[in-house]
């Protein structure tokens, strides 16, 4: 597929501009294929001249594969172009880039390269509190450093362990969203544990402050204090963990339901990473095709509800899943768009909510629902 700089004329058949765009498109069918290396040359010809060029391009990845070369020169006059491509490739059944590891991995590289995260060890992660102490401690001291230093004056040597304390029984009582918010008070002393996106730039202050959000994007999270069950992928903003994904790839056998099961029935509400309402706030269960949801597991009883956008994109009329993507993975608006730093942040910040529900039975017993 080609295109042409906004700058050209055509007369006559000849096109003239000052350069040349041409977008090289892979797509496969039914057979997985990984291309280790694509080989391409552009040849123009003008008046029955050509002249030939070699792109200087080496890819490694899985399909769809979408690149882009461009030719500038101060004039380029052309009435035919001519590609040539040519792709050593494997194909496999079986394994090569089209595994869940490498799905996750290319999740990863999306974050950290274009989402506003940086790489999550998870070694930092304690499972007792489900939280990056660390992290979270450093953020506090680094954003708020006079409140800090009257709060060691208060605990002294024990002031980390005491904030952590405190921090876990504020989101007991009042529920993660609220502290996000809001923070929480001890001994008289305010502290933040996020800052939000000011509205405007007129407050440099503040936009500051937001900038040193530190989210960090965790792979294989051991979370549980009685085995060695992993996550896939946890996202943490300052140290606490608010987005877990399962994800899954239909080449190796399996898909989003089975994600989904795996959180119904491997997943236990008595971690404290999964305590509804109290650490991770949204769990997704991804594949290569489709994006579910949940705010709350609760086994057997745990609703996904499907976060696609629909055959036609978001907004338009259409069947059931995503659109083609020509870019990449059907699900990248997942990552790319709705968990990137800004946006989640947002999502946190003005429109997750917790909703309550009273009803009451024929015998004047009320029970309440949370969600």
């Amino acid at each position: 597929k080609g295109y042409f700089h906004p700058d050209f004329s055509y007369t006559n058949g000849i096109i003239k501009a000052k350069d040349l765009r041409i977008r090289f498109s892979f797509s496969g069918d039914t057979k997985p294929l990984s291309i280790s290396k694509i080989k391409a040359g552009i040849k123009i010809k003008y008046n029955n001249l050509s002249v030939t060029y070699k792109v200087p391009y080496v890819k490694m990845g899985t399909l769809p594969i979408s690149f882009e070369y461009q030719i500038t020169e101060n004039n380029i006059f052309f009435d035919t172009v001519i590609l040539n491509t040519k792709t050593k490739s494997k194909i496999y059944m079986n394994d090569l880039n089209l595994t869940e590891k490498q799905f996750e991995s290319d999740i990863e590289y999306s974050l950290l390269t274009y989402g506003g995260y940086e790489k999550g060890d998870p070694k930092a992660f304690d499972r007792t509190v489900a939280l990056d102490v660390q992290t979270l401690i450093s953020f506090v001291k680094a954003t708020q450093p006079k409140s800090w230093e009257k709060y060691e004056t208060i605990y002294g040597t024990s002031c980390e362990k005491a904030f952590v304390e405190r921090f876990c029984k504020e989101v007991r009582s009042l529920g993660l969203l609220t502290v996000l918010r809001h923070g929480f008070k001890d001994r008289g002393i305010t502290f933040r544990v996020v800052y939000w996106k000011p509205e405007t730039s007129i407050n440099q202050t503040a936009q500051e402050q937001y900038e040193r959000n530190v989210l960090h994007c965790t792979r294989q999270l051991h979370y549980s204090v009685s085995n060695e069950n992993s996550i896939d992928i946890v996202l943490f903003v300052n140290g606490i963990p608010v987005v877990s994904m399962e994800l899954k790839n239909q080449f190796t056998g399996q898909d989003t339901d089975n994600a989904i099961r795996q959180y119904k029935f491997d997943r236990a509400s008595k971690d404290t990473i999964f305590e509804f309402k109290n650490r991770v706030l949204v769990h997704f269960a991804v594949d290569l095709y489709n994006v579910f949801m949940t705010t709350r597991l609760m086994g057997a009883n745990t609703y996904f509800l499907s976060l696609n956008q629909g055959s036609n994109g978001a907004g338009n009329v259409g069947g059931k899943g995503n659109p083609q993507n020509p870019n990449g993975y059907q699900t990248a608006y997942l990552w790319e768009k709705v968990l990137a730093k800004d946006s989640l942040l947002e999502i946190l910040h003005k429109y997750m909510h917790l909703q309550v529900e009273v009803s009451e039975d024929k015998n004047g017993n009320k029970r309440t629902k949370e969600t």
